[in-house]
């Protein structure tokens, strides 16, 4: 279904579970496997480490996924995905599930259209990227700053025509923190249970 066949709101748009040889049970959608088809064939041998672009994702979501296994707490966090003509707002909910993995779900919250003038339009399979973006917030590093999309077509960084930028994934100061903020939040909780 086409996200923009649906009114903004909330919904689940994908999700699925990490068993404890870290591995991938579902479908999953921007990581390797798109389809039940797809999962069925990879036969189960998808790492949850190998859907990660680059290290510093995947150590941030390598420690989620460890802590919501040790702790059983619940971390829930904004974060982004935009396609080339539209910023999609997402809510990411990590928790254990009924058979004891740790459950990974998606809600969309809604999503706003971009300027007609402008199109992101990113190429994720190069060696000598021109910006890293962010894997949570989606905004750009540009220098020393991260900064949205548009504020880089604003400026003339990023060609407002529709040329294909060569991008890699990070995490950018601000979303890393704030997701250690969260685990040390629900690590307190834990301790304080425990205790």
């Amino acid at each position: 279904m086409n996200l923009m066949d649906k009114q903004p709101g909330i919904y689940e748009e994908h999700s699925f579970e990490v068993d404890e040889f870290d591995l991938i049970c579902g479908p999953v959608c921007g990581g390797k496997i798109h389809s039940e088809s797809d999962f069925l064939e990879a036969q189960q041998q998808l790492s949850f480490g190998d859907i990660f672009a680059d290290e510093s994702t995947r150590a941030i979501f390598m420690m989620l996924l460890n802590h919501v296994r040790t702790t059983s707490e619940t971390i829930s966090y904004p974060y982004r995905c935009d396609s080339e003509t539209h910023c999609v707002y997402l809510r990411a909910v990590i928790s254990k599930s009924s058979t004891m993995h740790v459950g990974f779900v998606n809600k969309v919250l809604g999503y706003e259209p971009r300027s007609e003038n402008a199109r992101l339009i990113r190429d994720f399979n190069c060696d000598n990227p021109d910006f890293i973006v962010c894997s949570i917030c989606n905004r750009l590093e540009h220098g020393r700053q991260w900064m949205e999309f548009q504020e880089l077509v604003e400026i003339g960084i990023w060609p407002a025509n529709g040329k294909v930028m060569k991008c890699h994934f990070g995490i950018c100061a601000e979303c890393e923190h704030a997701i250690n903020q969260r685990v040390a939040e629900t690590s307190r909780s834990y301790h304080t249970k425990v205790a």
